[in-house]
């Protein structure tokens, strides 16, 4: 019996089509066997989540309540009524306390979970984008982007290029060879490390890749997906649909799909479906930065799961990705925080550009990155697809809203607190810019945000790197050597 079997998963079934019993009609069984009202919706029925007065700046108990589910207080007319959403174990429990109390009919209404979730969110909308825009940057501001430069870094910079341009004025075209020689070496770093990525794309062209082990769907933890989405109205069957393919059991889903409070569009395609459970749609008010890491800072505290991956809405992710990322997190240390699956172009053939690319994303994901990571060096992370440990990622600080490059930020930041980063098998399809004009933003918008990330981390942290860089990649140049002396290795079948 192979997983999709076992664990009832069709992914020629829509999210729409699929017929299982709901949660919401238990619960409305339940509260008409309990004499209790049943409110699937109390939000359009004028219930308003209570908030309490005070600081609100420490958004951990609301956030945990959130993503409990369980129970709300709510106001309606001035009436306070505590909403529920009982586990099946606990419905005796409840007709015992009911028979004891008759009163609290009046008082108790029932509800699903995600309705609970919805009332608690609308009612602390405010807190949770605050903690989002501004938490990274007041408790740790020496991890965020929002101060470019701090005075010491900009003292550091000065300090530098008066010392460089001393050097010229004493020392003339002497500088400017040293500074020449030091730049080709760098340069010849690079250079031999793609040649080794290379032989490493080539050699695992021909490796197959090993079968998963045998999973229980019982003992699997629930894990998040992050899927932030911006005027992508017409990109949200498709995306669906790559959902529905993951093979991982349903119950054990939570897929949150992000999007802006005034991208009317987006939400309205995505109401249309009438989505249930693992969905939920997250509204993220409109403020300042309008970024997606500000997103995925506002969705990560109410995520459920123990494991948290994001993907855009043009990927195509290989159904057994989530499985191998928790294969590959299960048999390792609580230091190994993200895997990052391999990017593949499958819109190669467009044209020139689009084959270029293709080329570039095989290299570095197939090639550099687990290279990198057999040196436990920081991993420059992909946009998508990063698999993480919930709890290092919240440990680290989460995603910085004023860094445009986050996956680059997050690699680094991770190294820095300790963590190790991987790579894993399972591919994401997507597509690349097929025009010079979308290619350009998106290298712009890369470049700004590697220098956002370099300008976070200290002197002594960059030297220590680039020393590291420095010696492991000229002895890659060994390597290289004598592979390339050796000639072609043969195919073994």
């Amino acid at each position: 019996m192979n997983f999709r079997e076992k664990w009832s998963i069709s992914g020629a079934v829509a999210p729409t089509e699929r017929k299982s019993a709901s949660s919401s009609d238990t619960l409305s069984a339940c509260a008409a066997a309990l004499g209790l009202a049943f409110e699937p919706r109390p939000e359009r029925d004028g219930f308003r989540a209570r908030t309490e007065p005070g600081d609100q700046s420490d958004i951990g108990e609301i956030a945990a309540a959130i993503r409990a589910g369980r129970a709300a207080m709510a106001m309606r007319d001035g009436e306070a009524r505590l909403l529920i959403a009982p586990a099946a174990e606990e419905f005796q429990l409840l007709a015992a306390r009911i028979a004891e109390q008759p009163g609290l009919r009046d008082r108790i209404a029932i509800t699903t979970p995600a309705a609970i979730r919805r009332l608690l969110l609308n009612a602390n909308q405010k807190s949770f984008a605050a903690h989002a825009i501004h938490g990274l940057s007041r408790q740790r501001p020496d991890l965020s982007a929002r101060q470019l430069f701090t005075p010491a870094q900009l003292v550091v910079i000065l300090s530098l290029l008066a010392g460089i341009a001393g050097a010229i004025y004493l020392a003339g075209w002497v500088t400017v060879a040293v500074l020449d020689i030091l730049a080709a070496l760098l340069f010849l770093a690079i250079i031999m490390i793609r040649m080794q990525a290379i032989t490493l794309v080539t050699h695992n062209a021909r490796q197959r890749r090993p079968d998963l082990p045998e999973a229980d769907p019982a003992r699997l933890p629930v894990y998040t997906i992050l899927l932030p989405l911006h005027d992508e109205a017409h990109m949200i069957g498709d995306l669906l649909a790559a959902m529905e393919r993951l093979v991982w059991p349903r119950e054990k889903l939570d897929i949150k799909l992000i999007v802006e409070a005034d991208d009317a569009r987006t939400i309205a395609a995505i109401a249309a479906l009438r989505l249930g459970p693992p969905y939920e749609l997250i509204r993220v008010p409109a403020a300042r930065p309008r970024t997606k890491p500000k997103a995925l800072a506002f969705a990560l505290p109410l995520a459920r799961g123990e494991f948290v991956t994001v993907y855009d809405a043009e990927d195509r992710p290989d159904p057994m990705q989530l499985l191998e990322a928790y294969t590959a997190f299960a048999a390792a240390n609580a230091d190994l925080a993200c895997l990052q699956a391999p990017l593949l172009i499958d819109n190669a053939d467009t044209n020139g550009l689009t084959a270029l690319f293709a080329l570039e994303y095989s290299v570095q994901f197939d090639g550099i990155l687990p290279w990198l990571a057999t040196l436990d060096m920081p991993l420059p992370l992909g946009g998508t697809s990063n698999h993480f440990r919930r709890a290092a990622l919240e440990r680290v600080g989460g995603w910085d809203p004023y860094n445009v490059t986050e996956d680059a930020d997050l690699g680094i930041r991770l190294a820095r607190f300790g963590y190790r980063s991987a790579t894993i098998q399972c591919p994401t399809y997507e597509e690349a810019p097929a025009t010079v004009k979308s290619w350009l933003a998106q290298r712009t918008r890369w470049l700004k945000g590697w220098m956002l990330t370099l300008s976070l981390v200290r002197c002594l942290c960059i030297c220590k790197h680039m020393m590291m860089f420095f010696l492991r990649a000229w002895s890659s140049v060994a390597t290289v050597s004598q592979q390339l002396a050796r000639g072609p290795r043969p195919s073994h079948v």
